[in-house]
């Protein structure tokens, strides 16, 4: 549910209040393997401009969720900006 809620508040454009609902959210949804909340997570970040964050978010889902939902576009995202082989 939390990760739902935060998806909405980041679907509405509200970047940098959703990234503590995906905290949350990764925090709860980390037994189960469910690895959206990653995903949104790093694109907040991206969509705020701190590529920092965006790219550690994104390289501990691949590293945290090897087969993962989103694994694949994480490798994308990466590899366009240089940092995936």
């Amino acid at each position: 549910a939390y990760n739902y809620y935060a998806r909405s508040v980041y679907e509405m454009g509200e970047y940098r209040r959703s990234l503590p609902l995906f905290e949350k959210a990764i925090s709860l949804c980390l037994p189960s393997g469910f690895d959206e909340p990653h995903f949104y997570g790093a694109l907040a970040f991206k969509k705020l401009g701190d590529s920092a964050r965006f790219t550690a978010r994104l390289e501990e889902l691949i590293e945290r969720y090897p087969f993962g939902n989103y694994v694949a576009a994480a490798k994308k995202y990466l590899s366009e900006m240089g940092k995936w082989r």
